[in-house]
């Protein structure tokens, strides 16, 4: 696990852990960025939401995706390992609910992790 980020999860905590991610993944020191207040703060970054609520995937689908990130969606920890195998490259980052229905997060997580193809995500429980 690279990072845990507690709930109820902000724009604000979830820009930084994004930022320390990016930094360490390039070797750079982490500094804060200097972001005009209207700015779209996560364009570019794309972004894959695990969570078995609508309610929770739809919420963050509209934070992030108002952030400027694009945004795909599972709904249990099954379906992402499928997907994610099937489109290795496809996102940047994960962030992965631990209980969930079919298959939880923590067993998703390992199989991701175990999985070649995945192997340089980062997931964020």
């Amino acid at each position: 696990m690279d990072a845990v980020l507690t709930q109820p999860l902000t724009p604000s905590s979830f820009y930084d852990a994004v930022i320390r991610e990016r930094q360490r993944r390039l070797g750079r020191l982490p500094q804060t960025p200097a972001t005009p207040v209207n700015a779209r703060r996560l364009v570019g970054l794309r972004l894959f939401v695990v969570d078995d609520s609508d309610i929770n995937r739809d919420v963050a689908q509209r934070i992030f995706s108002d952030e400027g990130a694009t945004v795909q969606l599972a709904s249990d920890g099954q379906e992402a390992v499928n997907w994610l195998i099937a489109h290795p490259e496809a996102v940047d980052l994960v962030l992965m609910d631990v209980q969930m229905p079919v298959m939880d997060g923590r067993t998703a997580t390992r199989l991701i992790r175990n999985t070649r193809a995945c192997r340089s995500y980062r997931l964020l429980p």
